[in-house]
């Protein structure tokens, strides 16, 4: 049986607590990296035509954000491009 060395023993403490860190702070991390290292996409273009109607219906509303971030925004941003008439549009979650 082989004896454990101090030196190992700060390793593997060291180890444990980096991984404790990114698991507390990964939003955090996530945050950073989608600001400085992630591809950012080119803004989503909408062209409205003649029958475009500028005002809100019911429970959703037009929007000129194509981020959604909540499952109400998607319902806004598909009112604002079925009203827009367009037939295709990309946009990225």
């Amino acid at each position: 049986m082989k004896k454990v060395s101090i030196l190992n023993l700060v390793t593997i403490g060291l180890l444990f607590i980096a991984g404790a860190l990114l698991l507390l702070h990964k939003d955090r991390i996530v945050t950073i990296y989608q600001k400085y290292f992630a591809k950012k996409s080119e803004g989503s273009v909408l062209v409205k035509n003649e029958y475009f109607r500028d005002y809100d219906f019911m429970f959703v509303k037009n929007t000129t954000d194509f981020s959604p971030k909540n499952l109400q925004h998607l319902y806004d941003i598909y009112y604002t491009v079925i009203n827009s008439g367009m037939t295709e549009f990309t946009f990225y979650c």
